[in-house]
């Protein structure tokens, strides 16, 4: 499965997201399928110019993330980060390495159950939807953790490629700090 994403910024154009849901495969002892997302900035943002690789790795028997890899470039500037987390003891396991850097481990306490961003959408998508239902999820971006939050607020329909189709429309409220902080719910 795969699905591209038009990604705006005040109105404009500012890039894609490409979603390809891999082939089922064993990752740190667990059977996964692995959730590729690549990011890339449009021609016009070329100042600062974004490519970026993301993979979560889903452990759909269990409904939930066993870690994640992200190789991001980001105005001609490179770094890596690697999670493991471990549902059990509840922990994760983070790797960080910067372009001609060593690499850096810590260990941080998360929630059993945690998921990254990439995941808890995923277990979102498989969710029983209904008007009026909350869910609340576990997130570790790698750095601190919260409680991803989505209602589903209505039914309405959308005008796609493909003709009209019914939808959920969905308010996810997050809690991102910093670069991602917003002042508005998704929807």
């Amino acid at each position: 499965m795969e699905s591209t994403y038009r990604v705006q910024y005040l109105g404009l154009e500012a890039g894609t997201a490409q979603i390809t849901v891999g082939t089922q495969t064993t990752h740190w002892g667990s059977q996964v399928l692995p959730i590729v997302t690549l990011a890339r900035s449009s021609s016009a943002l070329d100042f600062y110019p974004i490519r970026d690789k993301f993979v979560t790795y889903w452990d759909p028997s269990n409904d939930r993330c066993v870690g994640s890899d992200l190789f991001a470039e980001e105005n001609r500037t490179r770094r890596r980060l690697r999670i493991k987390l471990d549902h059990q003891a509840g922990k994760a396991t983070v790797m960080r390495q910067k372009d001609g850097s060593a690499e850096k481990t810590s260990t941080h306490d998360v929630e059993s159950g945690t998921f990254d961003i990439a995941a808890a959408t995923f277990s979102l998508r498989n969710r029983e939807l209904a008007i009026g239902k909350t869910f609340e999820l576990p997130v570790f971006t790698g750095t601190r953790s919260f409680t991803l939050r989505a209602t589903v607020e209505k039914k309405e329909m959308v005008a796609t490629a493909l003709g009209s189709k019914e939808t959920f429309k969905v308010r996810v409220q997050t809690g991102f700090g910093g670069k991602l902080e917003s002042k508005r719910d998704l929807l």
